[in-house]
């Protein structure tokens, strides 16, 4: 599975003729009939996502993220999903009697009088896949003894778009589509949108060069999953993306543009990660930490997916086998 999962995101949109002969070489499967079953029960058993695409800040579009204690939640969700274009993704999570949302978008928003509990402007994002884990080791069933450190630079400022780069009505139709699904073929593609197919590949060219596009991967389903939410000042990043590369899910290290990191994490075991990283900030590997369970997600997506806007066969990213003579 990893090796499907690597090879996946290394290649988004690579033909399943040349992901088996990726496996061929690698002695694993040697068959398109288990190269399907293999894919399919991944889709199906959510342990590979349809890929997402994080399109980089220019004008006019910075990737900035809330965290918002708003008195009337309903009330507030409401008004957010009445001008949703520039929201990505939606989070609440419940402190006792109150609820803060963390609000993922892609423009700066003043939100009133809702107290704001922090922003992060992001400038770079590291997409942290579980290479290293391993499954005779539960990932911080003990937390660390021993910390072995050493200061790193932030990760690489990789979240600026060309300086010509700019997302204009026909690319936006197009990427909403990719976001349903990055695999989705030309033909509903050109279908959805009324492009040609000239159009389409040269538009599908200029935003993945302008994007971070991966699959998110949940070795053990993604359903099983909690994710977490913290942030904090670090001079230690290179430190946690090794360390969190031996979890069974992705996660995410952020650098916002005021020094804060911002590490989501998809765990199943949130209680070992949690006392992980209050040991952290005790011996001062973290500074300011925040830290919230985030459940009850919305996203635009799944709002018209509900509503019968996109039609369920455009989310397969693998269909179903054909049969060979």
């Amino acid at each position: 599975m990893l090796q499907i999962a690597r090879y996946l995101n290394e290649h988004p949109r690579e033909s399943v003729k040349n992901l088996l002969k990726f496996c061929q070489t690698q002695d694993t499967l040697r068959s398109y009939d288990a190269i399907y079953r293999a894919l399919r029960a991944m889709e199906e058993n959510r342990i590979l996502l349809n890929g997402n695409i994080l399109v980089k800040n220019h004008k006019g579009y910075t990737n900035v993220h809330y965290l918002v204690q708003p008195e009337d939640i309903d009330r507030f969700m409401t008004s957010l999903k009445e001008n949703r274009d520039p929201i990505e993704i939606i989070y609440r999570s419940r402190q006792g009697k109150e609820s803060i949302l963390y609000v993922k978008t892609t423009e700066i928003t003043d939100f009133g009088d809702v107290t704001c509990i922090e922003r992060i402007e992001w400038e770079s994002c590291t997409v942290i896949f579980p290479w290293k884990w391993n499954s005779a080791k539960p990932f911080l069933r003990h937390a660390p003894e021993d910390i072995l450190l050493q200061e790193s630079s932030p990760p690489r400022k990789n979240l600026k778009a060309h300086p010509d780069f700019t997302l204009k009505k026909d690319m936006k139709q197009l990427l909403y589509w990719y976001k349903v699904n990055v695999r989705l073929p030309d033909v509903p593609i050109m279908r959805e949108t009324g492009l040609d197919h000239r159009k389409v590949k040269t538009l599908r060219k200029r935003i993945f060069a302008n994007s971070i596009v991966y699959f998110p991967v949940f070795l053990h389903g993604a359903h099983n999953y909690v994710p977490l939410y913290f942030s904090f000042y670090t001079e230690y990043y290179t430190f946690f993306m090794n360390l969190f590369a031996q979890n069974s899910a992705v996660s995410f290290l952020v650098r916002g543009r005021n020094g804060r990191a911002f590490l989501f994490v998809n765990t199943i075991r949130p209680t070992w990660v949690l006392r992980t990283m209050e040991k952290f900030e005790s011996a001062g590997v973290v500074q300011d930490m925040l830290f919230f369970y985030l459940q009850d997600r919305w996203s635009p997506l799944v709002e018209d997916f509900r509503s019968g806007k996109i039609p369920r066969k455009h989310f397969w990213m693998f269909g179903k086998p054909k049969k060979r003579e």
